[in-house]
């Protein structure tokens, strides 16, 4: 007797080991017990409903095909509150009630984008929930077995995703946060298929198409990249765009023309920053002379990037 109480002691203290590992979340960084983490969903259930995906795979470039339920991120209880329920909450009222807010998200301003726990912008929201969605993937990607040799840079920028560590940080702490990130939203006119999604690693971007809205970011920019959007050029992509010129995927365009922009772009991130403040000055000009880019190559690049969507796709290339 006094043999097997040992053991079921060994037993008891090996499970409650096990059941105590700690695990970090996704969100604020800190690290929990494994029973006090939860799974948040990469894509909210809601969109996966409403874009009518939950039998669909997402592949990665090993090949594994994940269903988009199934891509989740480790989250404490907090975490998984405010940027799981909360977020994907407003979210989903944004584009339910998308005619209210639509004025303020299609002008495409360029204004910094300061964010904090306050903040009620949906453009903000809709930044941070998109960054959530691209990161979280990185993330899951990150963790896949038998990754491809060429995951390094993917690891390394995994580890190295200082804006949405620093987002989450910001709004967790109720601290300002400029973050130096470009969103284009478009309202499409075709009724094909509800849903479409794209990421870019060089440079960080993320688009999504859900509801005949078309939402982008680039992430690895600086406030200087929407500076060149706003020229006549994105007006008149825009209007391309709005009036169908690229045929039934024009989103395609609306997705490669500001990531050959952001490629074509000059200059690097520069952050300072502590506990208490971080700030983004990458839109500071170090001198006077101005910025140039080669609007050619930049037009040449996109075409490129829409030809490659197109044929992995298997769709004809969009026309000029």
């Amino acid at each position: 007797m006094v043999f097997l109480g040992r053991l079921l002691a060994i037993w008891i203290i090996n499970m409650t080991e096990k059941n105590n590992t700690f695990i970090k979340c996704f969100f604020c960084q800190k690290e929990f017990e494994n029973a006090k983490i939860t799974k948040e969903h990469i894509f909210g259930k809601w969109l996966i409903k409403r874009a009518n995906i939950e039998n669909k795979n997402l592949v990665f470039p090993n090949n594994t095909r994940t269903k988009y339920n199934k891509l989740t991120v480790p989250s404490c209880t907090n975490c998984n509150s405010i940027f799981g329920s909360r977020l994907e909450n407003e979210i989903k009222s944004i584009l339910d009630n998308f005619e209210d807010y639509k004025n303020h998200l299609l002008n495409n301003d360029f204004t910094p984008d300061s964010i904090n726990l306050f903040e009620n912008s949906p453009r903000h929201k809709i930044i941070i929930w998109l960054q959530k969605i691209f990161f979280g993937i990185l993330y899951f990607e990150s963790n896949l077995k038998n990754t491809p040799k060429n995951s390094f840079e993917i690891n390394k920028k995994f580890t190295e995703y200082f804006e949405f560590k620093n987002t989450c940080r910001s709004i967790l702490n109720g601290r300002v946060l400029n973050i130096p990130t470009t969103l284009l939203v478009f309202e499409l006119p075709q009724d094909e298929s509800s849903f479409d999604f794209f990421d870019s690693f060089d440079p960080l971007a993320v688009g999504l198409k859900i509801d005949n809205k078309f939402f982008y970011i680039a992430i690895s920019d600086c406030q200087l990249t929407n500076s060149f959007l706003q020229g006549n050029d994105l007006h008149q992509l825009r209007d391309n765009i709005l009036n169908s010129r690229f045929g039934a995927f024009s989103y395609y365009m609306a997705y490669a023309y500001p990531l050959s922009i952001t490629k074509n772009v000059p200059i690097s991130k520069k952050f300072i920053h502590s506990e208490e403040f971080i700030m983004n000055l990458s839109h500071v000009r170090i001198s006077e002379k101005e910025i140039e880019i080669d609007i050619k190559k930049v037009i040449d690049d996109a075409k490129d990037i829409c030809h490659n969507y197109c044929k992995i796709r298997g769709i004809p290339f969009i026309r000029d």
